[in-house]
């Protein structure tokens, strides 16, 4: 049986990957007075469809689960949360391999010293990275309960910035 090297690299990432979430992603409360996001979805390629993943799949995970946890959405949020998912299907081992980035920033303007002129720039707040690996046709349900995690990650780290000093 042929296992490409993608497919062998992937195996390796998520055999080091430790099975509980990792702790949290900010240093210094970067998350104090952050009350509401804008959800981007990053496009999805012919090979995240190939795993059976969708766009709107993706979106109304992360406004379903945010909505549910009393967390307060907004089109023009300061904030945004932006997704982004990257998937490789191995139809020979009926396997999909996706990482799921999660970013949460703000964008700020800056001024370049170089030529005088003011740009927009972002600030990174937070931020989750999560491989995972399952069947063909369990990947979409897979994902959904991985970016559920991400999401839960977020709030208690929203909660940890917000809180008593």
């Amino acid at each position: 049986m042929r296992i490409s090297w993608f497919t062998g690299l992937a195996a390796v990432v998520l055999a080091m990957c430790p099975g509980s979430p990792p702790g949290a992603q900010t240093v210094g409360r970067q998350l104090a007075g952050v009350e509401d996001v804008t959800i981007v979805v990053a496009q999805l390629s012919n090979r995240e469809e190939a795993c059976g993943l969708k766009e709107t799949t993706v979106r109304a995970t992360a406004q379903n689960f945010l909505l549910t946890n009393n967390f307060t959405l907004s089109n023009d949020s300061s904030t945004s949360m932006l997704i982004e998912v990257s998937s490789l299907a191995d139809t020979e081992l009926d396997r999909c391999f996706s990482g799921i980035q999660t970013y949460v920033y703000r964008t700020a303007d800056y001024y370049r010293e170089a030529d005088g002129q003011v740009v927009e720039g972002f600030v990174l707040l937070w931020s989750d990275l999560r491989l995972a690996t399952s069947t063909v046709d369990q990947h979409p349900v897979f994902l959904i309960g991985q970016i559920q995690n991400q999401l839960e990650l977020f709030l208690n780290d929203l909660r940890r910035d917000n809180g008593p000093v």
